[in-house]
């Protein structure tokens, strides 16, 4: 008993945890990005790159590029 005591700190809902919880779920299932690197200018790009840890997608001179290997690390 003491356990379960003390991990939901004393018989209380833990509201940080659970919004913490909540927005990890967000973030890991939203499609959009984690990381974006423009080359170029931002409204036509030469080089472009969005990366996710589940999808990864890069763009040069307007012409997608598929590299073989990425779907086999993600």
């Amino acid at each position: 008993m003491s356990v379960s005591k003390a991990l939901t700190f004393g018989y209380r809902l833990n509201v940080i945890g659970l919004l913490a919880g909540f927005m990890l779920l967000y973030v890991a299932l939203s499609d959009r990005p984690w990381w974006v690197l423009i080359g170029g200018t931002v409204e036509e790009p030469t080089f472009l790159a969005e990366v996710s840890p589940f999808r990864v997608s890069v763009i040069i001179l307007g012409k997608p590029v598929v590299i073989q290997i990425l779907p086999y690390l993600i």
